[in-house]
This record gives C-alpha cells, sequence and structure tokens, in this order.
C-alpha cells in the first residue's frame, strides 16, 4: 500500500519541499521568521486537526494555524522565485504550476476543505470516513477498513477504495507507464533504465547500477541530479554493455569493484 495516492498531494509535497529547501540554501534568512518553537508537537498538533483550526507558537511568540504557515510560505516562495527563478524545480513553467495549485489549495481549504475531496489524500479519507460512519455508524468496524482499504495500490475497486474515488489526475495513467520505461532523458531514471537493460548488468539500486565485465562484478555509480548530457542525444544503445553505456552519457564519475554484498534490485525493462 501507499499512503499517498493523490497525484495532486505528490505533485504538491514533492514541488513545495523542493521550494522550500531551495530557500534554506540560496536564502535562509526568508524563513527565519516562520521558525517553529516546539516542531515535534507542532507537527503533531497539526496532523491531528483536521478542522485546520489548530494553532502553533512560533519561535518569536506569535500563533499561526497550518494554513497561516502555508500562506507564509507561499509568500516566501513566491518572492524567492522572483529573484532566484524556478531553475531548482525544473523551470518557469514547472515552478508556475507549482505556485499556481498551491496558491488554490490553500484558498480552496481555507474556504471548505471539502471541496478537495477528490484531490488531496487527506481531505479524501476524511469524505470516506464521514460517509462510512453515516451508513453502518461509528462504532462498526467496517468503517476503518474502508478507510485503510484506501491505501492499497490496485486498481480494482473492490480492493481499494481509492480506485472508487473520481480523483484528479495530473498526469494520465498512459503517461505514467510509458514514463517508466521510457524516463526524461536527462534523469538518473533514463539511464538506470539503459544500464539495466544491458546484457551484462546484473542488479541495481537507487544510487548504483551493477554489471559483469570479466567474470567481475563492477559498480557503477549513479551521477547525482540530472546524469545525461543533453547534447548527447537520447538514451537508445540496443546491445551495448552497461559500461559502454554508462561511458557515452555519464563519462567515468564513479566505476569500482563491488566487493561489499551487493543490494539486489531485479533487472528489468520497466525499472525506473
Amino acid at each position: 500500500g501507499d499512503a499517498n495516492r493523490a497525484q495532486l498531494s505528490t505533485f504538491l509535497r514533492v514541488g513545495c519541499t523542493q521550494i522550500v529547501l531551495s530557500i534554506f540554501e540560496d536564502c535562509p534568512q526568508m524563513l527565519s521568521p516562520l521558525a517553529l518553537a516546539d516542531p515535534r508537537s507542532a507537527t503533531r498538533w497539526i496532523s491531528e486537526d483536521p478542522s485546520l483550526k489548530a494553532w502553533v507558537r512560533l519561535d518569536d511568540g506569535r500563533k499561526m494555524t497550518a494554513l497561516d504557515l502555508q500562506e507564509a510560505l507561499w509568500d516566501a516562495s513566491e518572492a524567492y522565485g522572483d529573484v532566484f527563478g524556478w531553475d531548482s524545480v525544473g523551470g518557469d513553467t514547472a515552478g508556475k504550476m507549482i505556485m499556481h495549485e498551491w496558491r488554490r489549495a490553500i484558498d480552496l481549504l481555507r474556504r471548505d476543505p471539502g471541496t478537495m475531496k477528490f484531490e488531496l489524500d487527506w481531505v479524501a479519507r476524511k469524505h470516506l470516513m464521514d460517509v462510512a460512519i453515516q451508513r453502518c455508524g461509528p462504532n462498526d468496524p467496517r468503517v476503518g477498513g474502508y478507510v485503510r482499504s484506501y491505501g492499497k495500490c490496485a486498481a480494482d475497486p473492490k480492493i481499494s477504495m481509492f480506485a472508487r474515488l473520481p480523483m484528479r489526475e495530473l498526469i494520465a495513467d498512459d503517461d505514467i507507464r510509458l514514463a517508466t520505461a521510457r524516463p526524461p532523458r536527462s534523469t538518473r531514471a533514463a539511464l538506470r533504465v539503459a544500464m539495466l537493460n544491458a546484457p551484462d548488468a546484473v542488479a541495481g539500486n537507487w544510487d548504483a547500477v551493477y554489471a559483469t565485465v570479466n567474470g567481475q562484478t563492477v559498480r557503477y555509480v549513479l551521477p547525482p541530479g540530472p546524469a545525461i548530457d543533453r547534447s548527447a542525444g537520447s538514451v537508445n544503445m540496443t546491445g551495448a554493455s552497461a559500461g559502454e553505456i554508462y561511458q557515452r552519457y555519464a563519462g567515468r564519475y564513479c566505476v569500482e569493484p563491488a566487493n561489499s554484498r551487493i543490494p539486489l534490485v531485479a533487472s528489468t525493462p520497466w525499472l525506473a
């Protein structure tokens, strides 16, 4: 299962986090006024409040609700983007989309959280729970089962409640399936997939691909961040060895004997 199934939830979580981390790296003073007095308690307090009315205390003594904090982070992010641009999230198009969806979510949640029951995971779960309680009663054990089944990774609506809901899609299912086999060529995933499909590849993980060279297992460490030079063209070297693909698209970033135990991940055409 997966606790996060809604595409918008994942999009905002990854995109907003990346922007905020970029602010920490480039201009941390922009976030200093938002320091929490007790981050651990604040996280728990906010996560247990579906009404969105709970407040937490900041270092300077002010009180803010979760939406107040989101609003302040959005303002800081907009100011950051005006100065530094959106390269940290893939360019202007992606950055503007993140900011638009973030702003929209804040406004809708302030107005009525229920309007996002088919867009955000936590609102969808609350909607399921409310409906189940209305139909079965608050003490019926089926209520918990309905809510838990939301996270099951299955397309069958008999198994996953998520599959029964008309959740908003940002990316079509066909495009997702295509991306697992053909990731964007400027990403580590594209290099990983090409190397894992090589005839001498034996295993791989998120950081490296392992291949057999002259009877020895060699570990090719994947470069951090975008791994493939756009000028190198599409990653398409059918029949080439993992080493040949690596040298063409990543250079000799780091190649070393694999003396330690190999963390195996099956070599399959769709692994990304």
